[in-house]
Order: structure tokens, then sequence, then C-alpha cells
């Protein structure tokens, strides 16, 4: 099968650093196709996809910031690179609106291998590896987990409901796909309220969460056989990624036992780099007797490397996060806190506003990092037409989330940010 190529255009440049990157991609990375840009114009031609990576730097002005958010908006994921000696430095690249800011000392092999796990493959040359030989890249090194400092397991980040309607399922697919583009991944639909990922990524149900845990009471494994595999209908599973269907029954998901779902997530470390744990709201109750609906979503507060706290952008879902805030530190929960509004308007001053209002909420007990997805049709219409979304303005905010959580430095260090806004919040858009 022909190899997915992905499209990289350079703004041209006299750096070293350009030609490092041409030579190497040439020679080492196959399925990479490298482009150097003259004028704007060249990142719109007819006929032609949108460059999946637009790569410029701090010593040619080729784009202007115009340039770079419409780019962006067509779904290229635009890096800078900057040197402070012989460039315009950092601040040149953050006021022209890039997405991602590295050293123009980077090796071209970090950087080929950070554009591959920005741009992933197109859809159609994968299929998830449970259901079959991997098509994609070789995974790359798992981080570490917070299980102890001689653990390498995979990276396990827990995401949660705040509200209904954040669009939490599309989020963690997108997240997901992103980052199967450079290791294997799992995903974990432990949603105590609903079933819905087997049915929007075309897999079959008839193994779910249900199984798989029982499995693991048993002191069995419960992978690779829990993963939700192909349909009998021949329809095509959506995405690269493995998947743990949340079992679906008519009055709603069987009770979780959170012993056995940490005993799942503790299999998932050994195989793969990144696992996603899909969950509903967190319900704090300490001194509750026994395990209710919502104990999985406590008891995964503790193995989480990041927690993600998914809400829709408007204030009731900032006030919400406060109160999600306030129940993980009910909980004494030590993992990094992420926010995320989701199904945002295009306003930057509404995204000013809304982060300020959760900062007001969350003073006491701050998220580390604040992240806005906006309102995209292309969410609308990949749902309608059962595919996943590929391009757009919210496909681009998923990559830069899913590069957030594909670095160790990212969850090691996340309470050190490099740049905040209000609050002490890291703000990405």
């Amino acid at each position: 099968m022909t190899p997915p190529v992905r499209r990289i255009g350079i703004a041209a440049t006299p750096a070293p650093w350009s030609k490092s990157f041409r030579n190497y991609a040439r020679d080492h990375a196959a399925g990479v196709e490298v482009e150097t840009l003259l004028d704007p114009r060249q990142l719109h031609r007819p006929g032609r996809a949108p460059f999946d990576i637009l790569l410029v730097d701090d010593t040619a002005r080729t784009f202007s910031s115009p340039a770079i958010a419409e780019a962006v908006a067509d779904g290229t994921f635009v890096v800078g690179l900057f040197d402070q000696t012989s460039g315009m430095g950092r601040g040149y690249l953050e006021r022209l609106g890039v997405q991602l800011i590295l050293p123009a000392a980077t090796g071209p092999e970090e950087l080929i291998q950070t554009v591959l796990r920005l741009a992933p493959a197109p859809e159609a040359d994968h299929q998830p590896s449970g259901l079959g030989e991997p098509k994609g890249e070789a995974p790359g090194p798992p981080m570490a987990g917070r299980h102890g400092d001689g653990d390498r397991g995979g990276a396990v980040s827990v995401w949660y409901s705040v509200t209904g309607g954040c669009g939490l399922t599309e989020t963690v697919i997108g997240v997901a796909e992103s980052l199967a583009a450079g290791s294997r991944v799992l995903v974990v639909e432990a949603d105590p309220l609903a079933a819905s990922m087997a049915a929007r990524l075309s897999r079959s149900p008839s193994v779910g969460l249900s199984w798989a845990l029982g499995r693991v009471s048993h002191g069995q494994s419960a992978l690779p056989d829990g993963l939700a595999g192909a349909r009998d209908d021949g329809a095509r599973p959506l995405g690269r990624f493995d998947l743990v269907a949340q079992t679906s029954l008519p009055g709603g998901p069987p009770l979780t036992d959170p012993d056995s779902l940490l005993g799942l997530i503790s299999e998932a470390r050994r195989g793969y780099g990144h696992i996603l744990v899909s969950t509903g709201p967190l319900v704090a109750a300490p001194g509750s007797v026994g395990k209710d609906r919502f104990a999985g979503g406590r008891a995964l507060l503790g193995v989480a490397d990041v927690a993600v706290a998914v809400a829709t952008a408007d204030p009731m879902g900032a006030v919400e996060l406060g109160g999600w805030k306030a129940a993980a530190a009910e909980l004494a929960s030590s993992a990094p806190a992420w926010a995320v509004l989701g199904r945002g308007g295009r306003a930057r001053f509404e995204e000013a506003q809304l982060a300020e209002l959760v900062g007001a909420a969350t003073a006491l007990r701050p998220f580390q990092r604040l992240w806005f997805l906006p309102e995209d049709d292309a969410v609308r219409l990949a749902r309608w037409n059962s595919h996943l979304v590929a391009r757009g303005r919210w496909q681009a905010c998923i990559r830069r989330l899913a590069a957030g959580l594909g670095t160790v430095e990212a969850i090691a260090h996340v309470a050190a940010p490099a740049r905040s806004e209000g609050w002490g919040l890291v703000v990405s858009r």
C-alpha cells in the first residue's frame, strides 16, 4: 500500500536549520513531502489540499499574522523556530501567531519526529492496532507514568465531562487519533452514564468494558481480547487507536468496579504509549460506604498523569469547572489538572472573559492549563457522515492539545508554564 504523505511547507529562509531539515527529510523520512514557500499564495493553490505543517522562523518575513491565521483556519499546524542570537526572537513568533515554538537549534531528526506527531497520516491508510497489524509509524517511546520512578509504562490521561454537550467524546477521539501518529494509543470508555464510542467509531459492541473488567477481576488478561473489533456488517472501523468500549445496556452502563478498572489501566500501561480514559462527572463522596456509579471516576484520579475537565465554553461551564476542581481537592488529588472549554465562539474577548471566570472560580485551586476548542461545522459533518475530522480550526486546536500530552515535559513540568494569562492560567487555543 502507498505510504501516507505529510505535506510540509517551509518558509524560505537563509537559516541553516532549513537546509538541514530538507536534506534529512529527503534521505531519512518516508512519506514526507517538503516544499519551500516563497509567497503566502502558495498555501492556497487550487486543486491542492492545505499543508499539514508549516515551518517558519524568526529570520524571514515571508508570512504575516493574517496569513498564519488563515493557514491555521485551514487546518495547517504552524511551527515557529527562533534564534535569539541572529533572529528576531521568540516574541516575534508569538506575535505572528504560530502554534508551537521551538529553538532553531532543534536537530532535524527531532524536528521530523515532532512533525510526524503533529500531522496525523490520512485515515484511509491506517486501522486500529487491535484489529490487525498496525500500518502507522512505529510507536514512540512511552512516557513515564505516576506509579513510580522505575515504571516506564504509558501515560494516562483521564477525561471528565463537567457539563453536558461539551464535546467530550469528539475531543477524546480527536486527541487519540493525533497521538496515534507516533505511539500506540488505547481509549477506555468508562462513562458511567452513556455508551457511544463503539457506534461513533463503527466498532463492534459485542465485547465491552464489563467483559474486560470481569477478566481482570479473575486475575486474567483483558487485552487484546477486550478491544472493540470490526462489526459484522463490514463497516470499516474508524481511528488508528484501540478501544475498550463501554458496555451498552437498556438501563445504561452497569456499575464499574474501581479496583478492576485500575487493574485494566495497569495492564494497558505495559502495552501502550498513551491511555485515554473517558469518564463522566467527578462526584466527590469520600465518606460514602460501598461503590456508586461514579466511584470509577474518583479512583482514576489516583493514577492519572493528567486529569482533563471538559466543559462548554460559556459562563455556566466556567463556574462548573470551579466545582470540579473543588471536588478534586476534596478527594486529595495530586494529578496535574487541565481544563478544556469546548464548542466556543470565534471572539477572543469571549475567551478572555471565560478565562477570567475560570480563574476566579478556581483561584484557590487553579488549573495548570486552560484550552479552548472552537465550534466547527467540520465536527458536525464528520459525525453525520461517520468519519473523523481531518482539517479545520477545531482539528488544529486538537493537534496542539495532543502535542501537549505527547511530551514528557508537558506532564512532568506542567506546573511551571512558560506563558500565562490571568490567574496563572496557561491559555491555549
